[in-house]
């Protein structure tokens, strides 16, 4: 009996102590938070006024040095005009391709555009509102929290690489918890987790975490490097048969977006999500990539399951719905890309070059 209560004290100090340390670990990340969010609870947290000079010691095909800033309104590029009536304003939304969080601030696609549109067209306003693992979850919140309220002419949508196989909103851009959740333990403590300083850095963790189980991280890919695993055909037909149940939600939420866009008096515009990887030979390497294992399934089949995504997007044009085919036009070089889907300076340059090109006949 002695030795249980020696126990069952011991137990209680351990639980004072672990709460202890959580209400000062609280009360100093209430005064100070050494970490930005990009996502909290069902609200997306945009850092302003940023600047960031980063070494480069793990994509070698990038800059060694990377400097990365954000504006007053928590955007990538140059500060937003306070009479944006009197220009032809656009914003861009996207995951981290449009980002382009590794490339420095001169160098991103968006950045780009807006150089080569103000050559061709003039009293051009640009802003970057890409968020790295954002889907269309998270660009359905961005929209009604902050881009409404800007009022841009134009929005240009990059999605796709995101939304596979998702068909709720995820642990990257987790927006739909409201209130404090009962109907189960993960929506119970994610919702209270809302609440918390401590709670919400857990949560960032955790999606941190998740995503790079997913690979949805940046470093350097060399397709030389990958082993030759070509996909069975019942396996391949099962893993295209399955994305029919998440492509009819990821096709309503493109329509919600437009609908955001139009009742605000803003014009969407979608672009296609290109990708290196495909039943193709690499433009620079040589290499077929067809056969290359890329997760696990080769790269031809994982391009068949993007390109899926991107029809829905391709529909859009039966809307009367501008669409740019960027996914189409690309080509698939690993000068390049950095990866499977990310952006060197020269592909962001080539993107801006095709969207340009396209947008001239767009804009009003």
């Amino acid at each position: 009996m002695l030795r249980l209560k020696k126990l069952i004290k011991h137990l209680f100090a351990i639980i004072f102590g672990v709460f202890l340390a959580f209400i000062i670990l609280e009360i100093i990340l209430r005064i100070w938070h050494p970490f930005q969010y990009t996502v909290k609870g069902d609200k997306i947290i945009l850092a302003a006024n940023i600047r960031v000079k980063m070494k480069n010691k793990w994509i070698k095909k990038l800059d060694d040095t990377i400097y990365y800033s954000r504006n007053r309104i928590g955007l990538r590029g140059e500060e937003w005009p306070l009479d944006p009536e009197k220009f032809t304003t656009i914003i861009t939304v996207g995951g981290s391709t449009t980002e382009c969080k590794f490339l420095s601030d001169s160098c991103t696609w968006p950045e780009k555009l807006r150089n080569r549109l103000n050559l061709r067209m003039g009293n051009i306003r640009l802003n970057n509102a890409g968020l790295d693992g954002h889907s269309t979850f998270g660009h359905l919140v961005l929209m009604n929290d902050y881009i409404i309220k800007l009022h841009p002419k134009y929005v240009l949508f990059l999605t796709g690489t995101n939304d596979v196989e998702l068909d709720k909103s995820g642990d990257l851009d987790d927006q739909d918890i409201k209130g404090v959740h009962t109907h189960s333990f993960k929506y119970f403590f994610k919702s209270l987790f809302n609440y918390s300083e401590v709670g919400s850095l857990l949560v960032s963790l955790y999606r941190n975490h998740l995503a790079y189980k997913k690979g949805l991280i940046h470093k350097e890919t060399d397709p030389g490097q990958l082993k030759k695993s070509s996909t069975d055909s019942v396996k391949r037909s099962e893993k295209i048969a399955l994305q029919q149940k998440y492509l009819i939600n990821y096709s309503l939420r493109l329509n919600k977006l437009a609908g955001i866009s139009k009742n605000n008096g803003i014009v969407p515009v979608f672009i296609t999500q290109p990708a290196l990887y495909g039943d193709v030979v690499d433009s620079t390497t040589k290499i077929y990539m067809g056969n290359l294992k890329l997760d696990d399934f080769d790269c031809s089949t994982n391009w068949q399951v993007l390109q899926m995504y991107n029809d829905q997007i391709r529909k859009m044009r039966d809307q009367g719905i501008a669409v740019i085919d960027l996914a189409s036009a690309m080509p698939k070089d690993s000068k390049y890309f950095y990866d499977f889907m990310h952006y060197t300076n020269a592909g962001a340059d080539k993107v801006a070059g095709i969207l340009a090109d396209s947008l001239t006949q767009i804009l009003k």
